[in-house]
């Protein structure tokens, strides 16, 4: 199971640490994102990728924040997902 922290680190300034770290401690994903990039669509798809659907139990429901998002690859900003750049 993977445990996702989001908070704000040294490196970032004005945006988002953003961490995926598995079962065994071993951080799988670091990602810097800006906040100003950031909508209120699915911030989980925003900050891990596509990939990240396989895993939610709200995919293809209507309680779904991310469907535009699958169907376009990017955010109603405009901004191709991930967000950010890698730690």
């Amino acid at each position: 199971m993977k445990n996702t922290s989001i908070g704000h680190g040294p490196n970032v300034g004005h945006g988002i640490e953003y961490k995926s770290v598995g079962s065994d401690g071993t951080t799988n994903q670091a990602r810097s994102i800006p906040q100003s990039e950031l909508t209120a669509e699915c911030w989980l798809v925003q900050m891990s990728g596509l990939d990240r659907c396989k895993l939610c139990e709200f995919v293809d429901t209507e309680e779904c924040g991310g469907a535009d998002i699958r169907k376009t690859g990017k955010n109603e900003k405009g901004y191709k997902v991930p967000l950010g750049e890698p730690l």
